[in-house]
């Protein structure tokens, strides 16, 4: 009697490929005795779907996949590219910290993209491109009784907003205004009711439950747990403390705690709203309180839920799995985990930019009427970020005047675009009315932070306007492959924005994407290329203060473009070299291939982040939650909150972060050495803290208080000692 064999058998006998199996498995496998006429229509579809979905698959390969050839095809052999990609790699290594030399990786790019140019003519770099299917609801009913209802209370919102405060009257009004004018152009959708019907008795049939796993998804979801990782993991201690920026953030945000409500945060030359209003949501509702991971949470979350529109980008222009790596680079990168963890609001700028261009140019592609309302609605919100958001509408419009240079014969796409440009304008710009009333109101204010480095409202021009705009624009367009700036608090220093596997596909998304426009005239592709650029533009356009150039925080919405362009040349070359091959065996090493690169890509990064970056940091900041630790103890001991101070020093410690971390967030425990005198009086213990190598304080503080204990903090890093005179 034959015992069939198990599923595990099988799986050994593949595994262990150097051990011929005495077992013939071709008689228990049906489908393999199949005739193609034998499989149902269903069966079918579901095989070459479940093929098709492989990660290293593509839609055109499915056949192949399960017919491959055996034999390497030498005619095909994939040479160029295979060597255009170890040029890359070469190349871009030798920019790397602490000795770039440029004049080598120069000459090896330069041959790499020769050999790049020759695959493409050889039309042997290729990238599957997904065509646009055409919704066209442009001429579904506009609701212009919900347009002209939403003007009484938008103009009501408008009128009583002039105080730049947030109250229930003109919130109410703002908000209905917002809902109105957005029913009005939303054009009619399909029952989704009757739609998840649907799906619901397809998945729960006569047959059963039927329920598919198919492996395109379990690679999402791991992908989506090693990002979540990369992004979570140690955000208490990296960065390890706060500076001047968050004492402003946290005052802000407590002000919101204590129920005031401002539409513009004048404080530190202005600021934007949205982060504090989110940072009062997690301080109060998640228990966190006043803390530099109120800050950071918010900030954290913003960067993750951004993600998804990278994978739907690419997934929208090219294909998934131009999707896929575009999301995995951007999420294991250390540029974008970087600003989002600092618990500033760099992260707003490229949160909202990624939902705004795959809205705008998904309604474009489409001719989606509902897709240019989501777009407004995000650019809208995204007015209320950061201030460098303020160039994104200049990429909507030059998107849509790319659209319409690439359609002039086409009259109805053309109305259609120009409206969908005016349906954006109004939606965002009924979000946006609250700060346009602010700035109407003060527009010195509200331009202050722009006027400082664009313009010569505090420094002059340290040279010809036209030559530092040049310079800036060059550094800032070659920063992620060299220099990415000196600025510590959110940079490796001196160092490129992107780890050099990222940069290498980088520069062949770039190139692809340029010799595809040249042979097809994709607006799309222009419109990525060109919104680069501009999106860098608040770091180029500091031209009072170019040495803040180039810089990673100011132009952070660029790691859209960037990276979705690195997911292109990821594909492109990888993928090309794959069908080269023509073979198992080639299909095998691509895949061996790829999971190198990207574990030499989530290395690099995981070490920028974790070792350089958090290292860098702690040497730059000073440590106030030492001292602040330190008051939080004699408070709870012998002493009180209110008998502890910190006595100033020049380009030291921010007395108000100590407050924050001694858990007393409105208290500045600041006492210039000129009012020590004046504590003397004061009953009960105290405790003066000071810098280590204060002599002034020192003598005055053991002059007044000969009785006190004196104790020296040694901290493990040099320069951050400091001196703790406790009085009893």
């Amino acid at each position: 009697m034959t015992t069939e064999p198990s599923l595990l058998d099988y799986l050994l006998a593949k595994i262990q490929f150097w051990k011929k199996s005495e077992i013939d498995f071709s008689q228990y496998l049906l489908f393999e005795q199949m005739a193609p006429e034998a499989v149902d229509e269903e069966g079918r579809d579901f095989i070459a779907k479940e093929l098709k979905d492989l990660p290293f698959s593509s839609e055109e390969e499915t056949v192949e996949a399960t017919q491959s050839k055996n034999k390497w095809d030498f005619s095909t052999f994939p040479w160029r590219l295979l060597v255009s990609l170890t040029l890359i790699l070469a190349g871009q290594s030798f920019m790397e910290p602490p000795e770039p030399d440029w004049k080598i990786a120069l000459a090896l790019y330069l041959v790499s993209a020769s050999l790049l140019v020759w695959s493409f003519l050889k039309k042997e770099l290729t990238v599957k491109e997904k065509k646009a299917h055409e919704v066209n609801n442009f001429d579904k009913v506009i609701r212009p009784i919900f347009l002209l209802g939403s003007i009484p209370f938008l103009l009501t919102a408008f009128l009583l907003m002039g105080l730049n405060r947030f109250t229930f009257v003109n919130l109410t009004a703002w908000l209905v205004g917002i809902l109105f004018v957005i029913t009005g152009f939303w054009a009619d959708v399909p029952d989704l009711l009757t739609t998840w019907k649907q799906k619901f008795s397809k998945a729960f049939n006569n047959r059963g439950v039927r329920i598919r796993i198919r492996w395109w998804d379990v690679l999402l979801v791991l992908t989506a747990v090693l990002i979540i990782f990369f992004r979570t993991n140690q955000l208490q201690q990296v960065p390890a403390e706060m500076f001047s920026d968050h004492a402003e953030k946290l005052l802000d945000v407590q002000d919101v705690l204590d129920g005031i409500y401002p539409i513009y945060f004048p404080r530190n030359t202005g600021r934007e709203g949205l982060q504090m209003y989110l940072s009062a949501f997690v301080a109060r509702y998640l228990g966190v309180g006043i803390t530099s991971m109120t800050l950071k949470i918010g900030t954290v979350l913003m960067g993750l839920l951004m993600l998804p529109y990278m994978y739907l980008l690419g997934k929208e222009l090219f294909n998934k799995r131009v999707g896929f790596y575009a999301l995995l680079l951007i999420g294991i990168a250390y540029w974008p985990n970087v600003i989002a963890r600092v618990g500033l609001r760099y992260i707003l700028y490229a949160a909202f930019t990624a939902p705004t261009l795959y809205h705008l140019l998904r309604g474009l592609r489409h001719q989606n009427r509902n897709d240019f309302i989501i777009a407004g609605i995000f650019l809208g919100v995204g007015l209320h970020g950061y201030s460098s958001f303020r160039f994104v509408p200049i990429a909507v419009i030059l998107t849509v005047a790319f659209y319409l240079l690439h359609h002039v014969k086409q009259k109805k796409k053309i109305n259609n675009a120009l409206f969908g440009l005016l349906i954006i304008g109004l939606v965002s710009l009924v979000i946006f009315l609250p700060l346009l009333r602010y700035w109407i109101s003060n527009p010195a204010i509200f331009s202050y932070r722009i006027a400082t480095r664009l313009g010569t409202a505090e420094r002059g021009y340290p040279g010809n306007p036209i030559i530092i705009f040049l310079q800036n624009f060059l550094n800032a367009s070659l920063m992620f492959f060299s220099d990415g700036g000196h600025i510590w608090v959110h940079s490796v220093i001196k160092r490129p924005a992107l780890d050099f596997v990222s940069a290498g596909f980088y520069f062949v998304g770039v190139l692809y994407a340029l010799l595809s426009y040249i042979k097809q005239r994709s607006w799309e592709k222009m419109s990525i290329l060109v919104s680069i650029p501009l999106l860098l533009m608040p770091s180029i356009l500091s031209l009072a203060f170019p040495e803040e150039n180039p810089s990673l925080n100011r132009p952070s919405a660029a790691i859209v473009p960037v990276f979705l362009l690195a997911g292109v040349g990821m594909d492109a070359i990888l993928g090309s070299i794959k069908r080269g091959f023509q073979s198992k065996g080639g299909s095998l090493f691509v895949v061996f291939l790829t999971v190198i690169l990207l574990f030499i890509s989530a290395s690099a990064n995981y070490g920028l982040v974790f070792d350089k970056y958090a290292q860098q940091f702690r040497l730059g900041a000073w440590n106030t939650s030492d001292i602040g630790r330190v008051i939080d103890n004699y408070a709870n001991s012998v002493g009180d909150y209110e008998s502890a101070y910190v006595i100033p020093y020049p380009h030291w410690v921010d007395t108000r972060l100590v407050g924050v971390n001694a858990g007393q967030p409105r208290k500045d425990y600041a006492l210039p050495p000129g009012r020590i005198g004046e504590v003397t009086e004061t009953p009960g213990p105290k405790l003066f803290i000071f810098r280590f190598d204060d002599k002034e304080t020192f003598d005055s503080l053991t002059n007044i208080y000969p009785i006190g204990i004196l104790s020296y903090f040694e901290s493990e890093l040099p320069g951050k000692d400091f001196y703790m005179l406790l009085v009893p």
